[in-house]
């Protein structure tokens, strides 16, 4: 048997592994081992319930290997407990009744490297980082189930140990991940990197028909996550494509489409969410990115800070619910005791949106070197259809919703280029062509009065092809 090789094998030993299916449940610790298979098609661990996994590797192993075999089992495929340097590769792990991988750091640091390897329909979580590290490299993690309706099925989860505290890091590269469940990467207190990976497909709650996002980055009480995105494909998620939540991070050269609403509420939809969790902000870049075909809003920032740049938004489809917003990036302070929300948009192209390109409620936002066109009426009910819209809902704060917008182009949109509801606009070096209107103000919103401002810092041109001039706010 295999557990006979396991035992009679001296530290750094090579155990080789003949063709066949091996209903065993094999585990070692204090020496470092490799199990080499033929190939994953050939070479099959199947394990028992009565473990944590089919594979355990405990204290005392670094520098252990496990390759070209498969694994599947009644509970969990492999597990890492205590060991660095582990090394999975060309593994096929499947149809377990519990986590595909578990890295959990219990008698010592663990860390481990899964390469060149597919973990397909696990149960739970198909890879688990607790109090861990983990470098996962050209592989496929797809298909992970819900143990029960409304649990979860996510494909990784990088979380801080549920004991100690510990934090994870997760570098996932040249990956693909799909038709996972609840959340494709979960980062909880922790910090992932995610790099040249195609995220898609991801399913709601077989029983709340909730979630199906694509990455969720979270706060884990006082711990913040720390999230980098870079040359990634994020598709065909629901409610959300990526969600950072009192998280700190960063997307670049990034492709975001086809984000559907929430099944059960049919809303949200959002591309990029960045949020508060009531009191801590998000802080996020987003550089180099396209973001198209979401609902509700393409980019949402939510009592955090945020710098979009060098970024496309376009087509943003009003909600499902009610055919509300469609909004290209919206800004917005919750209510008066959540946190202010901040942004800049420089260098962007904002189209094809519907009821805003952008906008601010309660927000300070700067844009600059930015091309706004072909905002769309709110579909519900033909209204506004801005380029920018600015709105002030809560005056008593006494910080009114304000843009400092310079050297932009706002162009066909079907509404204003701009609209400041109690707001505050300074605009310079910019030209507002063929819009329904130019810049537009009143003092008053939902029954709150607060009065607008509108400072000319020249340069500045409105009207429509030829017939151009200088530009002024126009109350309605």
């Amino acid at each position: 048997t295999i557990t006979e090789g396991i035992s009679a094998a001296a530290d750094g030993a090579i155990v080789a592994i003949a063709a066949g299916t091996y209903g065993e449940d094999l585990t070692w610790e204090s020496k470092a081992l490799t199990l080499w298979g033929v190939c994953p098609s050939q070479v099959q661990i199947s394990g028992s319930d009565a473990p944590l996994a089919a594979v355990v590797i405990g204290a005392g192993a670094d520098g252990s290997e496990l390759r070209s075999l498969s694994v599947t089992g009644l509970a969990g495929g492999v597990r890492v407990e205590g060991s660095s340097q582990v090394l999975l590769e060309q593994l096929w792990i499947h149809d377990t009744g519990d986590r595909g991988v578990t890295l959990q750091s219990e008698s010592g640091p663990v860390q481990a490297t899964v390469q060149d390897s597919l973990v397909e329909a696990a149960t739970v979580l198909g890879v688990q980082v607790a109090g861990a590290d983990l470098e996962l490299l050209r592989s496929v993690v797809r298909d992970t189930a819900e143990q029960d309706p409304g649990g979860v099925g996510q494909a990784v989860a990088v979380q801080r140990h549920p004991a100690t505290g510990a934090a994870s890091t997760a570098v996932i590269r040249s990956s693909s991940f799909e038709r996972n469940h609840t959340s494709t990467l979960v980062i909880s207190g922790s910090t992932a990197s995610v790099e040249a990976s195609v995220l898609r497909d991801t399913q709601p709650s077989r029983l709340s028909s909730r979630d199906g996002v694509g990455i969720i980055a979270q706060a884990d009480g006082a711990e913040r996550a720390s999230l980098t995105v870079t040359s990634s494909v994020i598709e065909n998620h629901r409610a959300r494509g990526v969600a950072l939540i009192a998280a700190d991070g960063t997307i670049e050269a990034t492709l975001v489409r086809d984000i559907l609403a929430q099944q059960w509420d049919s809303r949200s939809g959002e591309g990029i969410a960045i949020q508060d969790d009531g009191t801590a902000r998000a802080d996020v870049t987003i550089a180099d990115c396209v973001v198209e075909r979401s609902r509700q809003s393409g980019i949402l920032i939510r009592g955090s800070d945020a710098t979009v740049r060098s970024t496309i938004v376009s087509h943003t489809a009003p909600r499902e619910e009610d055919d509300a917003f469609g909004r290209g990036i919206a800004v917005v302070r919750q209510a008066p005791e959540a946190p202010e929300a901040t942004a800049a948009i420089e260098s962007c192209r904002i189209e094809e949106n519907h009821t805003f390109g952008i906008y601010a409620a309660d927000a300070a936002i700067t844009v600059s070197g930015t091309f706004i066109a072909a905002t769309r009426p709110q579909a519900s009910n033909g209204d506004y259809g801005d380029g920018i819209g600015l709105v002030t809902m809560e005056p008593q704060l006494g910080v009114p919703a304000s843009l400092d917008l310079g050297a932009s182009r706002i162009d066909e949109n079907a509404g204003a280029a701009v609209m400041a509801l109690g707001a505050n606009v300074a605009m310079g070096e910019t030209t507002l062509d063929c819009n329904g209107s130019d810049v537009i103000g009143r003092c008053e919103y939902l029954g709150k009065a607060n009065p607008y401002g509108f400072e000319d810092r020249g340069q500045n041109l409105c009207g429509c092809g030829t017939s151009r001039g200088s530009c002024e706010i126009t109350s309605f």
